[in-house]
């Protein structure tokens, strides 16, 4: 239908020029010409010539419009998926810094609970001291292995009874070693 309309006003198009260019040879001739009309305008080479030039040129560029329509569809495509990648790119980054927030908290969270706990190894290092507790408990095994001789108990048993007490110093000793903080 746009390609008929567009035929017929060129078509009217072509005639007003043949006819303009027909009355100015008319009005510079020295004879006596006709009026024109549509059957001159059918007959001549220039009117059709107008028609298609005019239909040919309106052809092509109608093609070329729609090659470009379609090129700028393509690239609002392209378009759309580049910010759409920019949001996510966006989103992604929001997302890091919400983790390095996280990381943050809990890098400040885990240095309290270590000073927290170096706090209380102090204090259970204060308050049982090993050096004391190794002598306290040679002092008492050197009390409890005489009254084990005096109450006339076998060398074995008095073997034994200080095989166990080194054996529960060196125990308890290894365990009360320094917790590594790290």
């Amino acid at each position: 239908m746009l390609i008929f309309i567009t035929f017929i006003f060129d078509t009217i198009l072509a005639y007003e020029i043949t006819e303009k260019i027909y009355n100015i040879q008319k009005g510079n001739s020295f004879e006596k010409m006709p009026d024109y009309t549509l059957n001159m305008a059918f007959h001549s080479i220039n009117f059709w010539l107008i028609i298609f030039a005019g239909f040919i040129v309106y052809l092509i560029w109608g093609f070329v419009f729609s090659f470009v329509m379609e090129a700028l569809g393509k690239m609002d495509k392209v378009k759309i998926a580049i910010e759409e990648k920019n949001k996510e790119i966006k989103d992604a980054e929001l997302e890091l810094k919400d983790f390095e927030v996280q990381i943050d908290k809990m890098t400040h969270t885990k240095a309290e609970f270590t000073k927290e706990m170096n706090k209380l190894k102090r204090i259970i290092e204060n308050a049982i001291i090993p050096d004391e507790f190794e002598h306290d408990i040679f002092a008492f095994s050197t009390g409890w292995i005489s009254f084990m001789k005096q109450g006339g108990k076998s060398k074995e048993e008095i073997e034994d009874a200080n095989i166990v007490t080194h054996e529960f110093v060196k125990i308890t000793l290894h365990s009360w070693e320094p917790i590594n903080a790290n």
